[in-house]
C-alpha cells in the first residue's frame, strides 16, 4: 500500500474501505505519509481520526512541512491494544535481562556482569522503540531503515570489547542513539522538520516526568507490599527485588511514553516541571559555580565529572523550558532561562579550559569524549544565550527552533562517533 494509492482513492469511499480491509496495517502507514502531503484533506483527516493516528497540523504558507503533535485521545480499543503491546514488550525486555539467571549463570559472575553491561541500553530501549513504532505507525521505509540500524548496533555490541574505556563509553552513549532512533520512528516523514523535533523533545520531557511519577509510585507500592507480607511472617523480598523491580524498571519508560502520547496540553506535567525546577537549578548553579572555583574544584577529576553531569542536566532543563514556553511575547521564565544559559556557558568554558590542560598528559578516550561533549554544549549555549538575553530584556525574539533542532542531530552524530569510532581508535 502506497500513499499515492490512498490519495488516488480518497474520493472513492468503497474502494478506500476495501483497501483498508485488505491490509489494515499497511493502509495506516501509507495514510500517515499521505497526510504529510495533504494535511488539510478532510477525507484523510476523517480516516486519521478513525485509526487514531496522531494529528497533523496544516502546512505553512511557505510550503514547509507540517508540524507534529505527539498527543491525541485514543479509542478504548486502540488504547487497550497498545497497552497489551507495551506489556508484551516489557516482558520480553525483562526476560532478556534475567536470561543469565534463567540459564543458570548465577554462580558465574564473570559472565553475568559483561552480559548486563553489554545489553543494558537495549533492555529498556527496544521496548520503548516498539511502543513508538506501534503508536505512531511510521512509513515502512523508515521502519526498515531504523530496524537495520538497530540490528547493526546490536550485532556490533555483541562482539566488541566492553572492558576498555572506549567500550564503556560506547555503552554510555548508546541510549542517545536509541532515543534518536525513537525520534525517527515517532516523527516518521517529518523527522527533519525543526518544529517536529522540538515537539519530540516535549514528548521526551513529558515521558520522563510521567516515568518519574511511575517510579515514585511503584517504589511506594513495593515498600508497602514488603511491609504487609513481613507483618504476617512471609518474606517476599526475593521476588520483589530480583524480579518485580527488574520488570518495573524496564517498563517505566515505555508506559510513560504511552501515557504521554495521550495527554493533551492541558493535562501535561512537563511544563510544571520546567517552571518549578528552572528557578531551583538557577539558584544551585549560581551558588555552586563560585564555590567550585574558590575551592579549586576545577583541578579535580571527580568535580569536573559532576560539573559535566550538571551541565547536561541544565541543558536538558533549558531545552524543556524552551519547548514548553507559552506562545507569548514575554513570560517570567525568560529571565530564568537566560540566566541559566549564561551561567552554564561560563561553567562549561571553565571546565573546558581545565580539561584541555589535562590533554598534555596524553589523549585518552575519556578525555576526548568529555572535551567533545563540552565543546558541543558550549557551542549550543553560545547560540542560545544572545537571543535569550534579548528576549528577557524585551529587545528581540528568542532563539530559532532550527538552532536547537540542528544540535539534536549533532549530539546524535557525536554519540555515533563515540560508539563506532572510539573502540577502533583506542
Amino acid at each position: 500500500m502506497s500513499p499515492e494509492t490512498i490519495l488516488a482513492l480518497r474520493h472513492e469511499p468503497q474502494e478506500l474501505e476495501a483497501a483498508y480491509r485488505g491490509a489494515a496495517d499497511g493502509f495506516a502507514r501509507a495514510l500517515a505519509e499521505a497526510l504529510d502531503r495533504a494535511p488539510a484533506d478532510l477525507v484523510l483527516q476523517a480516516w486519521a481520526a478513525r485509526l487514531d493516528l496522531p494529528p497533523v497540523a496544516e502546512g505553512k504558507a511557505d510550503g514547509t512541512a507540517p508540524a507534529w503533535s505527539f498527543a491525541s485521545v485514543l479509542t478504548p480499543e486502540r488504547a487497550r491494544a497498545l497497552l497489551l503491546t507495551a506489556a508484551a514488550l516489557i516482558v520480553l525486555g525483562g526476560t532478556w535481562a534475567k536470561l543469565p539467571w534463567l540459564l543458570g549463570w548465577s554462580e558465574s559472575g564473570e559472565l553475568i556482569e559483561p552480559f548486563l553491561a553489554r545489553y543494558a541500553p537495549f533492555f529498556v530501549g527496544l521496548p520503548l522503540l516498539g511502543v513508538l513504532l506501534q503508536r505512531y505507525r511510521p512509513p515502512a521505509r523508515i521502519v526498515w531503515s531504523v530496524g537495520g540500524a538497530l540490528a547493526a548496533l546490536l550485532l556490533l555490541q555483541s562482539f566488541r570489547d566492553i572492558d576498555s574505556d572506549a567500550g564503556i563509553l560506547s555503552i554510555i552513549h548508546l541510549p542517545i542513539l536509541l532515543l534518536a532512533a525513537g525520534g525517527v520512528l515517532a516523527l516518521g516523514s517529518r523527522w527533519q522538520n525543526a518544529e517536529a523535533r522540538l515537539a519530540y523533545l516535549q514528548f521526551g520531557g513529558e515521558t520522563a516526568a510521567l516515568a518519574g511519577v511511575l517510579t515514585l509510585g511503584g517504589g511506594i507500592l513495593l515498600a508497602l507490599t514488603a511491609a504487609l507480607f513481613e507483618a504476617i511472617g512471609v518474606s517476599v523480598e526475593t521476588v520483589l527485588f530480583e524480579w518485580v523491580i527488574v520488570y518495573g524498571a524496564i517498563g517505566v519508560l515505555p508506559v510513560g511514553a504511552l501515557l504521554a502520547s495521550q495527554r493533551v496540553e492541558a493535562g501535561r506535567l512537563a511544563p510544571l516541571v520546567a517552571r518549578v525546577f528552572g528557578p531551583m537549578a538557577l539558584v544551585v548553579l549560581a551558588v555552586y559555580l563560585p564555590t567550585l572555583v574558590a575551592n579549586g574544584g576545577l583541578a579535580e577529576r571527580d568535580s569536573l565529572l559532576i560539573l559535566n553531569v550538571a551541565l547536561v542536566a541544565v541543558l536538558a532543563l533549558v531545552l524543556l523550558m524552551e519547548a514548553e514556553r507559552p506562545d507569548r511575547t514575554r513570560v517570567w521564565t525568560d529571565g530564568v532561562a537566560a540566566a541559566l544559559v549564561a551561567l552554564a556557558l561560563l561553567a562549561d568554558l571553565a571546565a573546558l579550559g581545565s580539561i584541555v590542560t589535562r590533554l598534555a598528559g596524553g589523549l585518552t578516550p575519556n578525555r576526548l569524549a568529555i572535551v567533545g561533549l563540552n565543546v558541543l554544549i558550549a557551542a549550543h549555549f553560545a547560540g542560545l544565550v544572545g537571543p535569550l538575553v534579548r528576549r528577557a530584556l524585551g529587545r528581540g525574539a528568542g532563539p530559532e527552533d532550527a538552532w536547537t533542532a540542528r544540535f539534536l542531530t549533532v549530539y546524535a552524530l557525536w554519540a555515533l562517533v563515540v560508539v563506532l569510532a572510539f573502540p577502533v581508535l583506542f
